[in-house]
């Protein structure tokens, strides 16, 4: 009896306990591939053995729920890991590693309630800390996970909370923090490195100059005609974001033929962690006549997204009868987007709109979306509740209704592979609102869809389309379509 005791328990302790020996020549295999670092093939054998093995170590379990995520195959690696904290509850490090593949799948606010029972356990758990920071600026609050960035880079001063640290500053618009972050940053394994230059692509992606270009063609039920060509460029002093564009539009309709020469520039610059603030300057040609149109507008992070405020003041150019008749629109708005949870998000704005001749309107969007998947291709499903009222029917060009409501029920699908992206938002409705005295109601759809290449490394072409009989998607109220293609380059 002894003998058989000392026998099982150096089984055990190699982490194996009545395992049939094709079993283990596999479970060798998947070992193999962990120690050449093949992690996806390591992955793939662990997963396909991990309810046949009989007994396991904790340790051994463990490091093989890790393999698996690291292979990439993270909706197995979470239901390991959850299967493993369901037996060992006050393994710190299995719910560790739990929040980590948690928040690479998209469930950070799932990830922040493990990460925060760790930290009551643990509040100087450095580890935890960090990736509940990535937790934060994934879901949105990239001011709250700088402060946690911050606060370990000066306790570690390491690789890991550097390079962190230099995407939550790339998050507030930090650029010279971002940039001085990124040279301090010395990578001791291959990995790293790797990460590294993936940073410094990233602060190229969103600091280094570029131009963009983009040509647009409107066509409506009512033969309204427009295009558009716009320049633009983006460069950066010092933390200040600076966008000169030009615009020049030409429209038509059966009777008129009106062209306009927009120019203008536009200013950002984040003047806390919490807030950013925004300006527009330009003027709009129309024949001999110059007007001035520009604007301001606040954004904040505030609850589990951020709030927007702006005034702007512009000329309507949407069709060639208002571009004759030179109607300004001057727009109070507030809009917000909240995540209430990983699956569901919440937008909603308002709009006070107030009009040279004389009108007042009010716009406002509620909308609620559920994604069904949290990764690439994301998938989501949403509703969309548009109110508009205007106080007259001025007949000047553009859609003026009284009492307007429509619902939506919209699918947006977004993916992306390689040098390639996709996103399609098509969706279906009603819609009801009062006109001249007449009551109108109709069933509507209508959709978006946008394609993107990768031409060089710093170069995009995107294909662009949109149409539909959605009577405020467009100023005159019409069916219509439109058609672009736009090109950006990065210097």
């Amino acid at each position: 009896m002894k003998i058989i005791s000392i026998v099982a328990s150096f089984v055990l302790a190699c982490g194996v306990y009545a395992v049939q020996p094709e079993l283990l020549k596999l479970k060798e295999e998947g070992d193999r591939y962990y120690r050449e670092g093949n992690y996806r093939k390591a992955a793939e054998v662990y997963a396909k053995i991990w309810n046949q093995m009989g007994d396991l170590s904790r340790e051994e379990r463990f490091r093989m729920a890790v393999s698996v995520s690291w292979g990439g195959m993270l909706k197995e690696a979470e239901m390991m890991l959850k299967e493993l904290l369901e037996k060992y509850p006050e393994d710190l490090q299995i719910r560790l590693h739990l929040a980590r593949v948690l928040t690479w799948r998209g469930k950070n606010f799932e990830a922040i309630k493990e990460l925060d029972y760790i930290l009551s356990k643990e509040p100087q758990n450095s580890d935890a800390l960090l990736v509940k920071g990535n937790a934060l600026r994934w879901s949105g609050r990239p001011d709250k996970a700088t402060e946690i960035y911050e606060r370990i880079y000066a306790e570690r001063k390491d690789f890991d909370s550097g390079l962190a640290l230099s995407y939550g500053y790339m998050a507030l618009d930090r650029r010279i923090d971002t940039k001085n972050t990124l040279e301090k940053l010395k990578p001791m394994y291959t990995y790293q490195s790797k990460e590294l230059d993936e940073a410094k692509e990233a602060y190229l992606q969103k600091f280094g100059p570029q131009v963009s270009s983009g040509y647009t063609y409107y066509r409506d039920s009512d033969d309204n005609r427009v295009d558009t060509l716009t320049l633009r460029g983006i460069f950066w002093l010092e933390d200040y974001r600076l966008s000169p564009y030009y615009r020049y539009i030409w429209a038509e309709d059966n009777t008129r033929d009106k062209k306009a020469y927009e120019f203008g520039i536009e200013l950002n610059k984040r003047v806390s962690e919490n807030a950013l603030l925004s300006g527009t300057f330009g003027t709009l040609s129309i024949g001999s006549s110059e007007k001035f149109i520009g604007g301001a507008g606040v954004s904040i992070f505030a609850g589990r997204g951020s709030l927007n405020i702006s005034l702007n003041t512009s000329i309507m150019t949407y069709t060639a009868e208002l571009l004759q008749n030179k109607i300004r629109m001057t727009a109070f708005a507030i809009s917000t987007f909240q995540r209430i949870n990983d699956s569901v998000d919440f937008s909603g704005s308002y709009q006070l709109r107030l009009f040279s001749d004389g009108n007042k309107g009010h716009f406002m969007i509620l909308s609620p979306a559920y994604r069904l998947t949290q990764s690439n291709p994301n998938f989501k499903i949403g509703y969309r509740l548009i109110y508009s009222n205007y106080d007259k029917h001025k007949r000047m060009g553009y859609f003026d209704p009284k009492d307007y409501i429509s619902n939506h029920i919209f699918f947006a699908l977004q993916h992306n592979r390689g040098n390639f992206y996709v996103y399609l938002e098509p969706f279906i409705g009603y819609q009801n609102y009062k006109r001249y005295n007449k009551t109108n109601s109709d069933l509507i759809g209508g959709g978006y869809a946008s394609v993107g290449f990768k031409l060089s490394r710093n170069t995009w072409i995107a294909l662009d389309f949109e149409a539909g009989n959605y009577a405020m998607q467009t100023a005159a109220g019409w069916k219509y379509y439109q058609v672009g293609v736009g090109l950006r380059h990065i210097f």
